[in-house]
Formats: C-alpha cells, structure tokens, sequence
C-alpha cells in the first residue's frame, strides 16, 4: 500500500468562519464533537501505531487539519508539532489564518512552530482579493483575513505557504480569474498555489450541499481553466489521486480536486485520517473506512 499523506484532525468541532461550502458539514464527524472539554485528549498510543503505519507506507507529509479550525486550540497544534517532526520532514497545517492574523499570541505561536518542525502553513480563501474573501467566510471588510499580510507574517517567521482556493461561481471562476490569482502570487512569493473546484461529497442532501450545487462552476467553465493551465504552464507532475502541478511563468500551480480514493487503484491512496479518539480511517465521506 502507498499513501500520499497523513491527515490529523486537531481539536474539536469549533470554527471562527461560517463557509457555507463547508467540507466538515458534509461529511461524518466520526465522533468529533463540538465545543467539548474532551477536546485535548488524544489517543496518544494509537497516534504512534499510525504513525508508524504512515512511516511504513511512505508518507512524508503530516497535515494538522480539523473539523473546525485547528488554530483556534494552538497547544494542541503544538503537541502533534513535537510528536511528528522526528519522524515525517513535512509538517503542515491547514487553517483559515483569522487567528494568525489578528491574535496578538500569533507571532509566538508561528515561532515555537516553526522551532517544532513545521514547514508549511495552508490558508484555504475563497479570493485573493480581502473583501470578496470576507464575503465567503463571513466576516465583514476588515473582519477577516488580508491575505497579503498574512502571507508576509508567515514569510517572516520563515513558514512556507501554499494558498488554497476554492473555485466558486462568480469569484475564481474563470482563466483571467485564475490569471489575477497567481499574478497575486507571485507578488506575495507564495511558494504553492493549489485551486480547486467545491466538492458535494456522497451521502444524505443538506442545506451545505445545495448550496455547493448551485455555486461550483460549470464543466465548460471548469474545462476552460484546465485548458488555459495546460497552455500557460508547464506540467511538473501528476499526483496520484488526479491533481496536476503546473509552473506558470515560474508560478507553482496545482489543480486538484476534493476526493480522498483514487478508483483506479485501492492499493494508491491520497491520504490516511487519524481522529483524536484513535481511530486512522482512510476516508473522509464514510465512518465505516477503518484502518485502526
């Protein structure tokens, strides 16, 4: 078996944005609850089983992700920094930034990190532009992130960053939206640049999944900016679950997508899933895919 990446949920359920493509309501909390006091425990003995499992297996990449955001209980985030540097060269994590950039804590924070072992911090945006990102996470201007200068904070404490941007109808939609975005990133010496279209995972409708319906592009719309990457850049690589990274006039760009299986092969997986309860599943739209 090959795995791309160990994914590690950090915390509870907790979350200071209001995405209403929100991944997390879509799919099954698997045990992890909301704002709950049992939200530092962590099977720390399965955690080491997992770990060497991920080890054998190939992974390389740790992401500290959550079902909410995982900033928001930075002791924990620093916890799992300490267990896995010794073991994986990259430690990521995955946040929404309103904590690094507004909490006067964050420098410090980001510091005994990046001591610790991270190397990569992955802010998901909906734009690159502050007050059409705002729109999204539902903040008003100024409430939420600038991405410029949070991309310079975290250059400054010596981080890599990848920028995740979720493709919606009517904000990164189309080649020329594509085109500002990494025209915005090579600005800001973003290193990584990941985009991506919203995804309605399998199970029961919800009010999260319709709206996803209604607000991914378009095939047509989707097809033309694959074609436009495929012109404009450079194939670097293909990974195994489909994405494909691009350099685009010296820009890292990879198109990817939202599924966790490749279905050409079951023995290739993008990423293992540990839970704080110590359960290591391989996939985020169904509880019964259990390894641990």
């Amino acid at each position: 078996m090959r795995i791309q990446t160990m994914s590690v949920i950090v915390g509870d359920r907790r979350c200071n944005a209001r995405c209403p493509y929100c991944i997390s309501r879509m799919t099954p909390s698997c045990g992890v609850a909301g704002a709950s006091p049992d939200a530092g425990r962590v099977d720390w003995r399965n955690f080491d089983v997992a770990c060497r499992f991920a080890q054998a297996c190939g992974v390389t990449t740790v992401l500290l992700t959550g079902k909410g955001e995982p900033t928001l209980q930075p002791a924990l985030v620093t916890a799992h920094c300490r267990r896995l540097a010794k073991r994986f060269p990259f430690v990521e994590l995955q946040t929404n930034g309103h904590r690094l950039q507004h909490d006067r804590q964050a420098d410090g924070f980001l510091r005994d990190w990046h001591r610790l072992g991270l190397t990569t911090v992955c802010v998901s945006l909906a734009h690159h532009d502050a007050a059409r990102n705002a729109e999204v996470f539902r903040g008003g201007p100024g409430a939420w992130i600038d991405p410029g200068r949070l991309v310079a904070r975290l250059h400054a404490r010596r981080l890599t960053v990848r920028l995740t941007v979720m493709l919606l109808k009517g904000y990164i939609d189309s080649p020329e939206a594509v085109d500002s975005l990494i025209g915005f990133c090579r600005r800001a010496g973003v290193e990584q640049l990941t985009v991506r279209p919203i995804e309605r995972p399998a199970g029961p409708d919800s009010g999260t999944a319709a709206w996803v319906a209604r607000h991914r592009p378009d095939r047509a719309r989707l097809a033309a900016i694959h074609r436009h990457l495929e012109r404009a850049g450079t194939r670097l690589m293909e990974l195994a679950h489909g994405a494909v990274v691009y350099d685009v006039g010296g820009q890292n760009v990879c198109l990817s997508n939202c599924l966790t299986r490749d279905p050409k092969d079951p023995e290739n997986l993008r990423q293992i899933i540990f839970y704080p309860d110590g359960r290591l599943r391989y996939d985020w739209q169904y509880a019964g895919a259990i390894i641990l």
